[in-house]
């Protein structure tokens, strides 16, 4: 009767260890998805580290983008008043004569046709070489 009882004892121990055995690996595995977990959360927090980094240097980039295009507004806006008044003076200064037209290539031709009008009218040859010189030229 004592080799039953010690034999049911000892399966009794040996689940147990079974059983044991089971929880260790359990707590091993366990552990282990912990340990990977904590170093994903270690990695994930140097992730957001970075990125607060970069977030904070593309702002400063953004508000030295912002002080520049101020500047350049001002600048064209500067620039337009500059064009305005220039396009003004420059229509002040003009000596307006209608019926001849006035084109880029054809400038030259223009000068001299209206050097040749002025001549006519004016029957002074001096007057001609008088606006010769108000326009420049020399010849």
């Amino acid at each position: 009767m004592t080799t039953d009882t010690g034999d049911s004892d000892i399966r009794k121990i040996r689940a147990m260890l079974r059983e044991f055995i089971g929880e260790m690996k359990f707590r091993g595995e366990l552990n282990s998805r912990i340990g990977k977990l904590e170093d994903g959360l270690r990695e994930m927090r140097r992730d957001v580290m970075e990125l607060k980094e970069v977030y904070g240097g593309m702002r400063k980039d953004i508000s030295y983008m912002a002080e520049d295009m101020e500047l350049i507004k001002e600048r064209m806006r500067e620039l337009e008043e500059k064009t305005e008044y220039a396009e003004r003076y420059s229509r002040r200064e003009n000596i307006l004569i209608y019926g001849i037209k006035e084109e880029e290539k054809q400038f030259q031709d223009s000068e001299d046709l209206v050097l040749k009008v002025l001549a006519k009218v004016s029957h002074n040859r001096n007057w001609e070489i008088d606006i010769y010189i108000l326009c420049g030229r020399t010849d």
